[in-house]
C-alpha cells in the first residue's frame, strides 16, 4: 500500500494548464464498481465543480465544438496528481466527460470524470459501434472472412427414393439391351460376310445398315441417358453453395486497432469457431461474412457480449493490450500487485446469492432450418446441483437459475450418403463408366461423395446466425466434440461450479470494510481487482469508494474459500 503522508496535496491539469482547486475536490470521492466478475473498474465520480476562469475554460471548449474545435463528444483532458515534499505521483489521467452529467449554472459547471483508457469507456466506444459501419470505413474486409460451402438438404421422401430405383432400373435395362442388340446386328453382319459373299449380297448390305442404324442409335440412347442421369443426380443432389462467414479473432484483431489496441487472447476456439450470419437469400449463398442488420452481433458490443458468453470471458486492459480471456485466467490473479492493509475483519458473509441450483447453456434452434431441430444435441446442457444429505426438505434453499442464451444456432455436417444418395452414387458410377467408355471424363460420383463434410441446412433462406467450427471449409467428423453447449461448460462455465474443482464457485465475502487507502493504491486496484489480503489470501475487489483528499476508503471483497461440501450435481444433455 502506498506510504503517502495525511499531508499530502493535490494539483490539477485542465486541457495541459495548471488550474485552482475544483470547489469540491477536498470532499470528492471516486466509486469504482467491478461489474459481472470484470477485472478493471468501471469509475464513477460526483462531478468535479468549476468556477471562474476555469468554467470559462470548459465553456469554450464547447463553444469551440461550433468552430472546427472537438466540442461537447470529446472528452477535455484532465490530470489529478498528488505529491508531498518528497516525491509527487500522477494519480489520476483522464477527461472531463462533458457528454454525461454536464451542468452549467451561470457561475459553476459541474462534470464527471473519466479514467482514459479503463474498461468502461471501452464499453461506450463500442457500442456506437456496428460492423456494417467498420465495413463502411475498411477496418472490416474480404480478409476477415472464410469461404466454406453448404448444401441444401432436406429429408428424402419414399417416392424420390422409388423413382431413382425405377429410373436406374430402366437406364441400366435399355443401354444393356440397346448393347445386346449393337452386337447381334454385328455378329449377323460378320456372319453374312463370311458365309453368303459373293451370293446373297442383298441381304449382307441390309444387315450392315442395320448394324451401322443400330450403333447410331445406342450411342445416342447412351449420350441421352447420361444427359438424363446427370439431370437427375442435379435435381435429387442439390449442389453445393458457396457462402462466406466471418472470423472470429481476426475481426477482433482489427476491432482493437480500430479501438488504439493489440488484441490478445489465448482461447484457442477464436481460431476455429466462425460468425455464419443468417441468410435472406432463396438461391444462393452469402457474398459476404458481414453478420446481417437484424443479427444478434451486428452491433460490436453485442459481439463482445456474445463472445464473453461463450467463453465466460473477461476483457482487461493492459497499457495498449487489450485482453480476452477466460474468467478463471491464472493470467488475472499474476496481474495483481496491491496488498490490502492489516485490518480487523469479522463481518464475512457468503457468496450464496451467486448459488444457482440450475445452469443451462443453450444454443438456438432455427424453424427455418430442421437440421437445428432434428439434430438437437449439443444444443443445450444443463447441470442441476443438489443437496447429498437432507434433513427436512421444506427447509431446503437451494434456488436460482444461471442461464446462458446463445442467440446463435448450431451447424450440422454432411455426415454420410443417405439411401437416396447411395442410389445417385451407383447411378453415377454407371454414368461414368459410359462416359469414359466413350472417351469422356467424368466424376459425378465423386462429386456425390466429395459433399460429405460440409454444412447442411433444410433451406437456403435460413433465419438465425449460426456458429460453426472449421477445418478449411470444412465441418470436422467431430464437429459437436468440439462445439456444443457441453463442451464450452465443460472448459469455461465450469468454474461457476459450487462443487467441482474443490468447490472452486464457493466465497468468503466481505463488506463495506474501511481501509487506510491512498492514490496509488487506487491505480494499482482499477488495472486489476485482484489483490493480496494481509494474511495472505488471493481476492478480488467487488466496490471501492475512496476518499481522496483523506486517505482511506470503504472496502467489500471476497476470497475463494469452501463454506459446504453437502451438494452433488447431475448433467443433463438433451
Amino acid at each position: 500500500m502506498a506510504n503517502l503522508s495525511k499531508n499530502a496535496e493535490l494539483s490539477f491539469t485542465l486541457n495541459n494548464q495548471s488550474i485552482d482547486y475544483p470547489l469540491n475536490a477536498r470532499d470528492v470521492q471516486i466509486l469504482a464498481t467491478f461489474d459481472n466478475e470484470a477485472t478493471q473498474a468501471n469509475i464513477t465520480t460526483e462531478s468535479f465543480e468549476f468556477t471562474l476562469e476555469e468554467a470559462e475554460k470548459i465553456r469554450q471548449y464547447i463553444i469551440d465544438g461550433m468552430n472546427s474545435g472537438a466540442g461537447i463528444f470529446e472528452g477535455m483532458p484532465f490530470d489529478i496528481t498528488t505529491y508531498n515534499q518528497s516525491n509527487q505521483y500522477l494519480a489520476f489521467k483522464g477527461y472531463l466527460d462533458l457528454s454525461d452529467g454536464f451542468i452549467d449554472t451561470e457561475t459553476n459547471v459541474l462534470c464527471n470524470i473519466k479514467k482514459s483508457n479503463g474498461l468502461n469507456s471501452l464499453d461506450e466506444k463500442i457500442s456506437a459501434l456496428t460492423f456494417g459501419y467498420l465495413e463502411s470505413i475498411g477496418v472490416i474486409s474480404s480478409s476477415e472472412y472464410i469461404d466454406t460451402k453448404y448444401i441444401v438438404y432436406n429429408k428424402v421422401e419414399l417416392i424420390e427414393i422409388l423413382i431413382a430405383n425405377i429410373v436406374l432400373f430402366l437406364l441400366i435395362k435399355e443401354t444393356v439391351q440397346a448393347i445386346k442388340d449393337t452386337a447381334a446386328a454385328v455378329a449377323t453382319v460378320v456372319g453374312l460376310l463370311t458365309a453368303s459373299f459373293p451370293p446373297g449380297l442383298g441381304a449382307f448390305i441390309y444387315a450392315v445398315a442395320i448394324a451401322i442404324i443400330q450403333s447410331v442409335y445406342t450411342t445416342l440412347l447412351v449420350i441421352a441417358i447420361i444427359d438424363m442421369m446427370e439431370k437427375l443426380i442435379n435435381s435429387l443432389m442439390p449442389p453445393l453453395v458457396p457462402t462466406k462467414a466471418l472470423k472470429i479473432r481476426a475481426s477482433m484483431e482489427k476491432i482493437a486497432i480500430k479501438l488504439g489496441y493489440v488484441f490478445i487472447s489465448p482461447i484457442p476456439e477464436l481460431d476455429t469457431y466462425v460468425y455464419l450470419p443468417s441468410n435472406p437469400s432463396t438461391d444462393e449463398g452469402l457474398t459476404s461474412g458481414l453478420p446481417q442488420s437484424s443479427d444478434y452481433g451486428y452491433r460490436v458490443n453485442d459481439f463482445f457480449k456474445l463472445l464473453q458468453d461463450l467463453f465466460n470471458g473477461r476483457y482487461a486492459i493492459v497499457g495498449n493490450e487489450l485482453h480476452f480471456r477466460k474468467e478463471s485466467d491464472p493470467f488475472f490473479e499474476q496481474q495483481s500487485t496491491w496488498i490490502a492493509p492489516d485490518v480487523k475483519n469479522d463481518r464475512v458473509a457468503y457468496n450464496t446469492n451467486e448459488f444457482q441450483a440450475n445452469r443451462i447453456i443453450a444454443f438456438q434452434t432455427d424453424l427455418m432450418d430442421n437440421w437445428t431441430i432434428n439434430n438437437f444435441t449439443g444444443t443445450n446442457y444443463e447441470v442441476i446441483t443438489d443437496a447429498n444429505v437432507v434433513n427436512n426438505v421444506e427447509a431446503k434453499y437451494l434456488k436460482g437459475l444461471d442461464f446462458v442464451n446463445i442467440p446463435l444456432a448450431l451447424g450440422n455436417r454432411k455426415n454420410e450418403l443417405t439411401d437416396l444418395e447411395n442410389i445417385l452414387s451407383s447411378v453415377a458410377s454407371f454414368a461414368d463408366g459410359l462416359i469414359n467408355t466413350f472417351g469422356g471424363s467424368s466424376d459425378l460420383e465423386g462429386q456425390i461423395e466429395g459433399k460429405i463434410g460440409y454444412l447442411k441446412v433444410s433451406q437456403n433462406d435460413y433465419s438465425l446466425p449460426k456458429l460453426l467450427t472449421l477445418v478449411g471449409d470444412k465441418l470436422p467428423a467431430n464437429h459437436r466434440a468440439l462445439l456444443s453447449a457441453k463442451y464450452l461448460y465443460e472448459n469455461y462455465h465450469i468454474s461457476k461450479s459450487f462443487v467441482q474443482n474443490n468447490y472452486y464457485g464457493q466465497k468468503y465475502v466481505y463488506n463495506d470494510i474501511e481501509i487506510p487507502f491512498g492514490f496509488e493504491d487506487f491505480l494499482q486496484l482499477i488495472n486489476n481487482s485482484y489483490f493480496t489480503t494481509s494474511d495472505g489470501y488471493s481476492a478480488k475487489a467487488i466496490k471501492i469508494e475512496w476518499n481522496i483528499l483523506k486517505d482511506k476508503a470503504v472496502l467489500s471483497y471476497w476470497i475463494r474459500k469452501p463454506y459446504t461440501t453437502n451438494l452433488k450435481e447431475t448433467f443433463i444433455e438433451p
